[in-house]
């Protein structure tokens, strides 16, 4: 198969009610994400095992918490986190109906931040979080590992900001890449970022009845406007 560099899980816009995953946790907020990720499995040719590659969209993840059900274009991936930074989720919204569809969460959330030299002011952050994947659809379980930063504002709560100033010099150094402008589609309505990250880890897949490691080796999160 032939492996993209940039492949994009393609995302939307979407409404998250909070309280039914925080249990009434305020400062609950959600951002548009794009992503990059190739997945690896095993195959066996005449008895050989071989690796497997495959490049995954965001529909094709959404359809395997779905069940395997094709998505509709209201049911889009975003990632969320709640306003002190000691939990998130990688979730499923569905538009047209705000229905919640949990594809992991976080069983460790861990940051440290920075003030603006001139304002004094706290307003980046950086964090390492793990995430188990929940069993959900063709997915029983796995967990991702997920580093990266974000902006935050005054209340010390994930932000947007113009894309023009999502920039940190380090991030290349750090493994982050804007993965927005690769995906497909018209990009001019995307005017803000709240942050980058970069991940990998494991998917256990049901498939044909039997369930399977997939290989995440790498990955990539942009994470765009807020989602409120």
């Amino acid at each position: 198969m032939n492996v993209k560099k940039w492949i994009v899980l393609g995302v939307g816009s979407l409404i998250v009610a909070a309280a039914s995953v925080w249990g009434g946790s305020s400062g609950f907020l959600s951002f548009g994400s794009a992503a990059y990720t190739v997945a690896v499995s095993q195959t066996s040719a005449g008895g050989i095992p071989q690796y497997s590659y495959e490049s995954w969209w965001g529909p094709d993840i959404v359809a395997l918490a779905l069940g395997g059900a094709t998505p509709t274009t209201n049911q889009v991936l975003a990632f969320a986190m709640n306003c002190d930074s000691s939990q998130a989720l990688l979730i499923i919204y569905d538009k047209s109906n705000s229905n919640i569809t949990t594809i992991a969460q976080t069983t460790s959330f861990d940051t440290v931040q920075a003030a603006n030299l001139t304002t004094g002011i706290t307003n980046l952050e950086r964090f390492v979080a793990v995430f188990d994947v929940q069993p959900v659809g063709n997915l029983a379980g796995g967990y991702l590992t997920v580093a990266g930063r974000v902006h935050l504002d005054t209340n010390g709560c994930a932000m947007a900001v113009l894309t023009a100033k999502d920039r940190d010099s380090l991030d290349k150094v750090m493994g982050d890449e804007d993965v927005v402008k690769a995906s497909p589609g018209n990009h001019k309505g995307i005017t803000q970022r709240s942050g980058q990250v970069h991940f990998m880890g494991v998917l256990d897949v049901i498939s044909n009845g039997q369930t399977n490691t997939v290989l995440i080796p790498t990955g990539h999160l942009t994470f765009t406007g807020q989602l409120s």
